[in-house]
């Protein structure tokens, strides 16, 4: 399955998890077509990065012929991502009186070199976009039908795409997670128009003992907390890169299609 931009162009492929769930919810829905319904891209935190970069890096050269962050053009992509981490520490570790001598000067100088590793997490953490799909209200209103024992499908853990959970009441987790004994328990017995991209590193997790153990009290097997779509391919071991094509395109007024 790929994730298109409509003007762009640009496209990432999805190695899709459980085929047989996309295509009945994709079939269900009016269109394959989304429109953005939530951008928690931290684009202050990018901006940062960049601009702190930029200012310790004219003041090192300037005042102490210290070209660690020379870099000559910021991306946002994983290796230069963990080159500027590498690099803040190094040049800590080369000059152990670094932030007491930028305190010196006048300016945001300390600030914005601890901004470099302050930013740089933030990005790092990851993040996430909510589409809808693109004629649909953008609030709790319309659901696909269900497909027949939904729980099969659940993992714990995280992945790059998901389907948000949309169905009356909770799941067994989020019962569990939240305390609740007098819960409406649904596991997706209905489909979202919605799904969710992380730009994250994907990952499967055990379950929590405690978890498990409050499911064997009520007589039940644990089920995951996740309904996956996928990952995206060549990317779960380089995330950063996601955030420079995620980043161009969202500034771009456009839909993005899934296609099967």
């Amino acid at each position: 399955m790929k994730l298109i931009w409509t003007q762009t162009g640009d496209s990432l492929d999805i190695d899709v998890m459980h085929p047989e769930l996309i295509e009945h919810w994709i079939k269900h829905l009016p269109s394959p077509h989304f429109k953005i319904k939530q951008d928690n891209i931290p684009y202050h935190a990018v901006d940062r990065l960049q601009t702190s970069i930029k200012n310790i890096n004219q003041l090192l050269k300037s005042k102490f012929d210290i070209r660690i962050f020379d870099y000559g053009e910021f991306k946002v992509d994983q290796h230069f991502l963990n080159q500027v981490h590498r690099d803040w520490a190094a040049v800590q570790e080369k000059n152990s009186n670094i932030s007491r001598v930028l305190d010196l000067f006048k300016g945001d100088h300390l600030q914005e070199f601890y901004d470099i590793n302050d930013a740089f997490h933030v990005i790092e953490k990851g993040t996430k976009i909510r589409y809808v799909e693109k004629s649909s209200d953008t609030i709790f209103k319309h659901q696909v039908p269900g497909i027949e024992n939904p729980e099969r499908f659940l993992f714990h853990g995280q992945c790059q795409l998901a389907l948000q959970y949309w169905s009356i009441g909770r799941t067994d987790y989020e019962a569990w997670l939240n305390g609740d004994h007098v819960a409406l328990i649904d596991n997706n017995t209905k489909l979202p128009f919605t799904f969710d991209v992380f730009l994250c590193k994907p990952y499967t997790a055990p379950f929590p003992p405690e978890y498990v153990k409050w499911m064997h009290d009520k007589g039940k097997e644990p089920l995951g907390s996740t309904l996956p779509i996928g990952n995206f391919k060549d990317h779960v071991d380089s995330v950063g890169d996601l955030y420079e094509v995620f980043i161009r395109n969202n500034k771009v007024d456009q839909s993005v299609t899934l296609s099967l």
